[in-house]
């Protein structure tokens, strides 16, 4: 069965639980609200993320922060440098 068609087509939908298998998003996916919402919640969390670009004001890491692949990958650029590490164990190679 279908809701709406090619030609009548359903214009909002206001809904407070939805459950489907797959949803694919071809352009923006954006909050009705700034800074509001939750992509995921503490014991319902995604797995696996494949961003282009992410931008984001705080990233706070509690285990590991790893490359993908050994030898591949840069923290920073010629013109975007760190300003201060702070670490206790340092092993440079």
């Amino acid at each position: 069965e279908k809701l709406g068609g090619p030609i009548n087509y359903w214009s909002n939908a206001y809904i407070r639980d939805l459950s489907v298998s797959s949803i694919d998003v071809s352009f923006n996916l954006n909050p009705l609200i700034p800074g509001a919402g939750l992509l995921g919640l503490f014991n319902k969390y995604w797995g696996n993320a494949y961003i282009n670009t992410l931008n984001v004001s705080t990233i706070d890491v509690s285990t590991n922060l790893n490359p993908l692949n050994t030898n591949n990958g840069s923290l920073g650029t010629i013109t975007n440098i760190w300003k201060d590490a702070y670490m206790r164990d340092l092993s440079v190679g």
